[in-house]
């Protein structure tokens, strides 16, 4: 953070957003008089995020009496409210992390001026913050209405040019951070000086040596199931149903009957949950866009959290289906499901697994006094496991975003890109840790059961990306 324009590209789960944070804190003890840095992100929950970092951050500095809460400060619809922007004007943070229309309202609504103290302009997942289109093609870009934020980020070197005061430093971050997104930021008058510091961490360190090009997809197993018209479950690699091929066995735990292993697994609650039994009598979840999420889904992804997660696991579904709805039938299911909201339960979401250990072995510690033995007590803690937790979210909020202790990512359709595929499926095995990635497509006649995410695309992208898929074990 020297001063130099920055690009930076490095795969999901390396550390861009973390370590940008960590490159501004050393900063934190010099006086300011306004906002020096805007951080803009693609969703809230990761301006949340990145706030509660900083304010972490700053509260470990030794010796450091300086107030979290003036150093960073996190501005997402819908809290953009007269007070909240008046309130920014009167403390300004040092860092004000924002939302592309967050910005937009306080720049235009909420008198927000930056061009006499911002110094740096960071934009983490730049692709998606300024709506680049997956290929460039220079007419479609050309004819293509600028974006919102790209428009007050205009105006804003505009003002500060005709103040004369020097360019902000640029630094532009993402995982899909191609050449026809390069080529778009170089196309920005004003944006990028001639001298960009350009860091390709995937390619430095195939380049060095460090690791293979295939050493993160091994890390992190990939499975698919294909969603068949009437609601039927199989692997990629399996034939069609209706082949002629006869099936002779039950090929996994939910071929026959996915019901009754859920009410095994279910808490045993009086009177059951209602979802029970007979899947396709259940409520399929859908909107009016014609986009449903078969009852199957949701029971084969309720199986593999109570078999296979020990403590976090996210399912995405498609922009456009109420999450609501689908939190209470998992409910049903006996799983413990909460929609994703970094505002609401930052430190629920941030808490990792050794930490909810502490915190289970200081709630043991008076039956220590009572004359449990300290052996005793050891074995309790040993055996120790929290309830798995299955965050639900839409597609357009995850980018970005980590979790600790996350080893499951389901994937209920949605996609309209590889590069979708490749932020949401980089929540799980985050910082070198391993994951498990089940993405969820339609069959053939079943393409809008999932978003219009498609077998035969799928297939595609997992060649372009380089992974195998690896066959769901609860159903073959």
């Amino acid at each position: 953070m020297q001063g130099d324009d920055v690009i930076l590209m490095d795969e999901t789960g390396s550390g861009k957003t973390f370590g940008s944070v960590l490159a501004l804190i050393p900063e934190i003890s010099r006086p300011h008089i306004g906002i020096t840095t805007l951080y803009v992100v693609p969703h809230r929950d990761l301006a949340y995020q990145i706030e509660s970092w900083c304010h972490k951050l700053v509260s470990a500095q030794p010796s450091s009496s300086v107030d979290p809460s003036t150093v960073a400060r996190a501005l997402a619809r819908p809290n953009t409210t007269y007070e909240t922007f008046a309130e920014i004007r009167k403390n300004p943070p040092r860092i004000l992390i924002s939302t592309p229309g967050a910005l937009i309202d306080a720049m235009q609504m909420g008198g927000l001026r930056l061009e006499s103290t911002v110094r740096r302009i960071i934009v983490d997942e730049v692709d998606a913050v300024m709506k680049i289109p997956p290929r460039y093609r220079h007419i479609q870009l050309r004819n293509r209405h600028e974006s919102e934020v790209a428009q007050v980020i205009n105006k804003l070197l505009r003002l500060m040019w005709e103040d004369r005061r020097p360019k902000p430093q640029m630094v532009m971050m993402s995982a899909t951070l191609k050449s026809h997104v390069r080529s778009w930021l170089f196309n920005q008058e004003g944006w990028m000086a001639e001298r960009v510091v350009r860091l390709h961490g995937i390619q430095e360190k195939l380049d060095s040596g460090e690791f293979e090009s295939n050493e993160r997809t091994t890390q992190v197993t990939h499975s698919v199931v294909v969603v068949e018209a009437d609601g039927r479950l199989r692997n990629l690699a399996d034939q069609h149903p209706d082949s002629g091929e006869p099936e002779e066995r039950a090929r996994g735990i939910l071929s026959e009957d996915p019901g009754a292993v859920l009410e095994l697994l279910d808490q045993e609650s009086e009177g059951g949950s209602g979802f029970i039994g007979d899947s396709w009598q259940q409520t399929t979840t859908s909107t009016g866009k014609g986009l449903t999420l078969p009852p199957t889904v949701l029971e084969a992804v309720a199986t593999s959290v109570a078999l296979d997660v020990s403590h976090r696991a996210l399912l995405v579904i498609p922009t456009g289906i109420s999450i609501g709805p689908v939190v209470e039938t998992l409910r049903g299911f006996g799983v413990e499901a909460r929609a994703l909201n970094f505002r609401e339960e930052i430190e629920h979401v941030s808490t990792r697994l050794e930490d909810e250990h502490k915190a289970h072995t200081k709630l043991r510690a008076p039956n220590i006094a009572q004359g449990t033995s300290p052996d005793h007590h050891s074995d309790i803690d040993e055996e120790f496991v929290p309830n798995p937790t299955l965050l639900v979210a839409t597609t357009t909020v995850v980018r970005g975003i980590d979790i600790p202790t996350l080893s499951h990512v389901y994937i209920a359709g949605g996609l309209g890109s590889d590069a979708d595929y490749r932020h949401i499926a980089g929540r799980a095995g985050r910082f070198g840790m391993p994951g498990t990635v089940i993405s969820f497509v339609g069959a053939k006649g079943a393409e809008k059961m999932l978003g219009g995410t498609r077998e035969r695309w799928i297939q595609k992208v997992f060649e372009k990306i380089g992974v195998q898929n690896t066959p769901f074990p609860h159903i073959g």
